[in-house]
């Protein structure tokens, strides 16, 4: 640009049209104030926004996890997912369960031969039904009740699935919406001292869920195995002082659904809860309009209404006790069950807050 105009100015001299050299400058400055004002009209300066002080935190972790690859584990009543930070789903999903079988051994350099041991089974390896074994369920309802028995569960998880090496992994825990700080003081005593963790973080699994749909404010319902919880969150943090929990949960529509079955002279009991879990898994739905499906037809064929129990018989499962089995979830009364519906509890959430 300034080449330009001291060749025209050059030109407009030798034809008088300009008195000295010492215009150029002048000319050139004046027409690049003249641009830039112009520039300025037409691109206006970007507003920066500023980040609140639980955007910046919620950045500062998103850097803080994707630096390093975390080690995942939630807690639950039936199962314990566990698996890597950044994967779309668990790697593993271990049974909250240990089981402890006496067993009758060899004992080297004992005149009577034999001794009695006691092996201790953990989750999937704890399911088969043995006569001496002893079943023990650490996490009940949604909490952890038994942290002795939860350690070995967890040592199982991060050494032998996950393959973790100690002092050199971190984990996240997803914890449940009503723990305390005498809690968390438990878990990391734990994780630090008896599973050798590098680093640990303990936050909310309501909240977590609700990161995982990119946003921070917003209502979570879980509904669990042992336990169905309604956690308002702002802004990333779980307001425990207006969130709900009923013990209405899968495990009592699994219940319900064998007590409908036994009642129809049907080979099943309480016993063979893993059998009503994947019947319930398979067959079990929801009607929008219970009262009306109830007295409806049957949507599913004969064949689809069979299920194949482990001793060779076949039973039909109709759809009053598919539907009535789910329904207890909104309307306990159903199966004469005392505890909150989901609807009463966001109902009741919701007033706490008006």
């Amino acid at each position: 640009l300034f080449f330009f105009f001291k060749q025209k100015t050059a030109y407009e001299m030798q034809r008088g049209l300009v008195g000295s050299e010492m215009c150029i400058r002048d000319r050139y400055m004046g027409i690049l104030n003249q641009m830039k004002s112009l520039d300025h009209q037409i691109k206006p300066k970007k507003e920066v926004k500023k980040l609140s002080e639980i955007e910046q935190r919620v950045k500062k972790m998103e850097t803080t996890f994707d630096e390093a690859t975390w080690l995942v584990i939630d807690n639950g009543t039936e199962s314990i997912k566990s698996g890597y930070s950044g994967q779309d789903l668990p790697r593993y999903i271990t049974p909250s369960i240990i089981a402890y079988e006496e067993v009758t051994v060899d004992q080297p350099g004992s005149g009577d031969g034999q001794t009695t041991k006691i092996n201790r089974h953990i989750g999937a390896d704890a399911l088969p039904n043995k006569e001496n074994a002893k079943q023990v369920f650490p996490i009940v309802r949604g909490a952890i009740e038994n942290y002795d028995e939860a350690c070995f569960i967890w040592e199982h998880i991060l050494y032998k699935d996950l393959g973790a090496n100690k002092n050199q992994y971190q984990v996240l825990i997803a914890e449940n919406p009503f723990h305390n700080n005498k809690d968390r003081e438990k878990l990391a005593d734990i994780f630090f001292e008896k599973l050798y963790a590098e680093s640990i973080a303990i936050i909310n699994g309501a909240s977590l869920s609700l990161f995982s749909t990119g946003k921070t404010r917003g209502l979570v319902v879980e509904i669990g195995e042992g336990a169905t919880n309604v956690v308002p969150i702002f802004e990333g943090y779980a307001l425990k002082h207006a969130a709900l929990t009923s013990k209405i949960a899968g495990r009592d529509i699994t219940t319900t659904l064998i007590q409908s079955l036994a009642e129809q002279k049907i080979n099943i009991n309480l016993k063979m809860l893993e059998i009503g879990r994947d019947m319930k898994e398979k067959m079990c739905s929801v009607p929008l309009d219970y009262e009306s499906a109830i007295e409806g037809k049957d949507p599913l064929t004969e064949e689809q209404r069979m299920y194949d129990l482990p001793d060779g018989t076949v039973i039909q499962v109709d759809h009053k006790i598919r539907y009535s089995s789910t329904e207890i979830m909104f309307k306990p009364e159903v199966a004469k069950l005392t505890g909150q519906s989901i609807p009463a509890m966001i109902v009741d959430l919701s007033l706490i807050h008006l």
